[in-house]
């Protein structure tokens, strides 16, 4: 005989046993659900991520890119007066630096058609370096835009360049590569092939052949 015999089946409430099995059930149901929705979103999140980088990685190589191709055979004075090569690379010097003249578009009557542009590593990040002059112009007055390593948590762990002679055609670590008696090309390579290592990413590799303006 029941306790209330005055309700039906129907209006009969769950007892405490079976409250404690529904709880227990949903509480891992729940569990299940929030474990899936957490690889869902970490999946989501190194996808985007990943999708910043790669990102990063093409606008970087597209302005290098377009610095070689429109790189000059031009070279300037530092401020002691002394006339640097037309391209400058060793991967002797700390940090190591590429750097060159370029043609740009005019913005100004007082702008120059040349721009003196770098590419450095600095501390986990590829800049690009600029100057406001070409000759005599201070290594306080560069103007520095970290393209690649920064803005999507990718660290550069190396930045590697090598030039190809445009008549010997041999491949040089440095330039202007060495030649007989400790004589220097003073001219520009046919090619210039970077390599970069990037954290979490790899090595890329990229070869530039120049094709200097007049």
């Amino acid at each position: 005989m029941t306790a209330y015999p005055f309700l039906s089946a129907s209006q009969r409430g769950f007892t405490l046993l079976e409250l404690l099995v529904a709880l227990a059930v949903f509480s891992v149901v729940s569990m299940m659900a929030y474990a899936g929705l957490r690889v869902v979103l970490d999946a989501r999140t190194h996808t985007d991520q990943a999708a910043a980088q790669l990102a990063e990685l093409q606008i970087t190589l597209t302005v290098l890119a377009r610095d070689l191709e429109q790189v000059v055979e031009r070279s300037v004075r530092d401020t002691y007066g002394d006339r640097h090569a037309v391209m400058r690379y060793s991967p002797y010097t700390i940090p190591r630096r590429l750097e060159f003249v370029r043609t740009r578009t005019r913005t100004g009557p007082q702008k120059s058609a040349l721009q003196r542009v770098a590419w450095e590593l600095h501390e986990g990040a590829l800049e690009r370096l600029s100057w406001a002059v070409l000759d005599g112009a201070a290594e306080e007055s560069v103007v520095r835009v970290p393209l690649l390593g920064q803005r999507a948590s990718v660290t550069v762990t190396t930045f590697e360049v090598y030039f190809y002679h445009p008549m010997l055609g041999e491949r040089s670590e440095t330039w202007p590569p060495l030649g007989t008696g400790g004589t220097q090309f003073t001219g520009l390579p046919s090619g210039v092939e970077i390599e970069l290592e990037l954290e979490g990413l790899g090595r890329i590799t990229r070869l530039f052949a120049l094709s200097p303006s007049s």
